[in-house]
């Protein structure tokens, strides 16, 4: 027949070993100190872009595409052009750093309508530096992918007018300005053309709307904490582990084992 299970003896067998479970936990928290002094400090950086849209020229949107909109932004900053451009550029500013390394050690991070980058580097000078280049190269492509947003919508009006001109040409036949029959060759070229040009903007806006507005908000600053400056998680955590090991030899009689064996020593 089995012994039942009794919380009372097991915590009763604890308290009688308690000095097991202290030197544990004093050896724990100890060991996680040491961990702690052997890491290599890291630090990071962040800069901040901040979106808003202009209802007057998207009109309503839905949730959905409110989100949509803002991950064409991410979609430029967090872009395999602009890290190649962010690693050049540090690189040539003495900071070593390579494309995995910097894939690795940064990441974007949403909030609301906002676009936090973030940089980790062992360097706090490099870190913000990196984070810079980063934010300040991604700003200068939003603006210029938003230049062409702004160009396309005027060549869209433009050829959504020669396109009404040529249905009222096609309907009936006006006989005055660049609507009458015998600018119809011209009205066609001028048609293909526009066309053509609305395309060729579209794809360098990346997707950017009139409507969207991206500013960048916030440089980074040079860190003066490192992130991984968790003294006491470690040590808390070195303790938490010595008295879960301590807690399983006292369970299994270890402490007794060891007495007895140094008696007969």
């Amino acid at each position: 027949m089995t012994d039942k299970f009794s919380p009372y003896e097991k915590i009763e067998n604890s308290i009688r070993h308690w000095w097991v479970i202290v030197l544990f936990m004093l050896a724990g928290a100890g060991t996680g100190y040491l961990i702690y002094q052997n890491r290599s400090p890291v630090y990071e950086a962040q800069a901040v872009f901040s979106n808003s849209i202009d209802y007057s020229r998207t009109g309503m949107l839905t949730e959905y595409d409110q989100d949509q909109i803002l991950i064409l932004v991410n979609d430029i900053i967090d872009s395999t052009e602009v890290r190649e451009e962010v690693v050049r550029a540090a690189n040539a500013e003495g900071i070593n750093i390579d494309m995995n390394t910097f894939l690795e050690n940064s990441y974007t991070e949403s909030k609301r309508n906002l676009w936090v980058l973030r940089v980790r580097n062992p360097d706090p000078d490099s870190t913000a530096r990196i984070a810079n280049l980063w934010a300040e190269i991604s700003n200068e492509k939003i603006q210029e992918a938003y230049r062409h947003a702004l160009i396309a919508a005027e060549l869209q009006r433009y050829l959504d007018s020669l396109e009404s001109c040529m249905g009222h040409l096609i309907v009936s036949e006006p006989v005055m300005g660049q609507c009458s029959p015998g600018n119809l060759p011209s009205l066609s070229v001028e048609l293909q053309k526009t066309g053509v040009e609305v395309k060729k903007e579209k794809l360098s806006a990346k997707g950017l709307i009139p409507g969207l507005v991206s500013t960048l908000s916030v440089k980074a600053e040079i860190p003066l904490i490192p992130v991984n400056n968790q003294a006491n998680i470690m040590l808390l955590a070195g303790a938490v582990a010595g008295f879960v090991i301590a807690l399983f030899l006292v369970e299994l009689q270890i402490p007794l084992q060891l007495k007895s064996w140094i008696k007969r020593a």
